[in-house]
Formats: structure tokens, sequence, C-alpha cells
């Protein structure tokens, strides 16, 4: 039922198409027509040379490609082997790439132990490094404390040279004063 339903849907189609073919079809008929009519032998020869050419093309263009399919196929075994040979290859790093995983080198336990330490002597020094920045921010914070005080006291001592250099101004001048200003100024010179 399917096959009906095909060919008839095909030849609707081509039935369609006939308006398209018609002239196609009566320029192919006419010429035919000429062609058996005038079955001269200069001509018959003509059109049977111009098919034996053709022919003849066609058996070079398929020896041609047989001969393009043998090398294509020989190339196609010659690519297999190759990559046969390769897979090979790679299996047999694949099962040294596992084993060499799997040995452990004879100098790894000494590498370990001198890892070890070096971790230990790292700690060591990180922990001297740290002592002594801190010792060193200390000292400077102690030599600016001393500083400072040593300021203050090379201020303190100007301050009090001044006043009895003033002191003795006043006494030389004469100025003296009563004895209660004299305690007053007294009371001035101390710190």
């Amino acid at each position: 039922a399917a096959d009906i339903t095909e060919r008839g849907a095909r030849l609707h189609d081509l039935l369609g198409r006939e308006e398209e073919v018609k002239g196609d079809r009566q320029a192919a008929l006419r010429f035919l027509d000429t062609i058996s009519s005038n079955m001269e032998g200069g001509e018959h020869t003509h059109v049977q040379r111009s098919v034996e050419a053709l022919v003849e093309r066609c058996q070079e263009d398929i020896e041609a490609t047989k001969k393009q399919c043998s090398e294509l196929s020989a190339d196609e075994k010659a690519l297999d082997a190759k990559i046969r040979k390769k897979r090979g290859e790679l299996e047999r790093h694949e099962k040294r790439l596992k084993s060499l995983r799997t040995v452990r080198p004879a100098f790894m336990d000494e590498y370990e132990k001198l890892e070890r330490e070096l971790q230990k002597q790292y700690a060591v020094y990180l922990e001297r490094f740290r002592n002594l920045d801190y010792l060193q921010a200390e000292l400077e914070t102690y030599h600016r404390a001393e500083a400072e005080k040593l300021d203050e006291n090379d201020r303190s001592l100007k301050r009090m040279q001044k006043r009895l250099r003033e002191e003795e101004l006043r006494i030389l001048r004469g100025e003296q004063d009563a004895p209660g200003k004299l305690d007053e100024g007294k009371d001035d010179l101390s710190p």
C-alpha cells in the first residue's frame, strides 16, 4: 500500500512538470526521427564513433576510479598498521609509567628526613627572627624614651639657668626686692 502511494505521488509530480519538459521531449523526438530517417553511412558512422568515444572515456574513468580505490585501500591498510603499532607503544608506555609511579626512589627516605630537619630549623629561625625583631623594637622605644627624658632635663636645666641669671642680674643692679618678693622668686626657681 505504501509503494502504491509513493508511486502515485511520484507520477503526480512528474505530470506536474509536464509543461516544463514538453518542449525538451519534442526536440529529442525530432532529433531521433531525423537520425533514424537519415541513417546514411556518414552520419551513422559519426554517431557510432561519438558513442564509442564516450564509452571509451567512461571506461577510462572507471579504470582510474578503480585504481584510486585500490590505492586508498592500500593507504588505509598502512594507516591501520601504523595505528596498531602506536597503540602498542602507548600501552607499553602506560605500563612503564604505572610501574615508575609505584617504585619509590632509593634516596626518598633521606630526602624526607632532611625535609623534616629543614622544617625544624626553619621554625627555630622564625622564632629567633621574631625575638630579635621584638628586642630591636623595644631597644628603639627605650632609646626614644631616654632621648625624650634627656631633652626634657636639658630644657628644664636651661630654664633654671635662665632664671638664675635673671636673678643674679637683678641682685647686681641693686634691685633687691622685699623679702616677700624674694620668696616668690625662689618658688619660681623650683622645677
